[in-house]
């Protein structure tokens, strides 16, 4: 779902409002899937370019978020979870596996099938405990320095929409 001219319809005409309040439900709905309670972050839909299309008529509406929780395996539940439940509530999982970063964080994607929005979850940041700075013993507990804080990032992107005629995009 990522509506360019050569794969599929046409984009829907849409003022941009309406998609921005469908991702603002969607990210609640996702929350409220989660076994896991945590922290979610701020922040809220925003307008972002489709790419290979004009500009000035065309949108996609993004809504990253990320979850922290008390601990990597709390995180770990939330991402099973949340994968197992989606199917059941208008989610189709298209892909997963494991991104190219030196954590080789997991990760998968979802279309929704009411929808016109693709999501991303990804577990960010170390999951697992370093090893020891000798490379004997124990490892070390917690988020070694200078890593990021263990997330369940989440990034939600609507398929491309046009503007009414006559309006322009003008709100990235």
């Amino acid at each position: 779902m990522n509506g360019t001219e050569d794969d599929g319809p046409a984009p829907r005409v849409r003022e941009i409002e309406g998609p921005r309040e469908e991702a603002r439900k969607l990210s609640s709905q996702l929350y409220e899937l989660l076994r896991v309670k945590g922290r979610a972050s701020e922040g809220g839909p925003g307008v972002i370019r489709c790419e290979g299309r004009n500009a000035e008529t065309f949108y996609r509406i993004a809504h990253p978020w990320s979850l922290s929780a008390k601990s990597p395996d709390e995180l770990k539940t939330a991402m099973a979870g949340l994968k197992e439940d989606l199917p059941r509530h208008g989610w189709k999982i298209v892909e997963e596996g494991r991104s190219s970063n030196a954590n080789r964080t997991p990760y998968f994607m979802a279309d929704s099938t009411r929808k016109r929005f693709t999501l991303k979850v990804t577990l960010e940041g170390r999951t697992e405990a370093a090893p020891s700075p000798s490379g004997e013993g124990e490892p070390e507990g917690g988020v070694p320095s200078g890593d990021t804080e263990p997330l369940l990032s989440f990034h939600l992107v609507s398929d491309c929409y046009q503007v009414p005629e006559g309006e322009k995009v003008d709100t990235y």
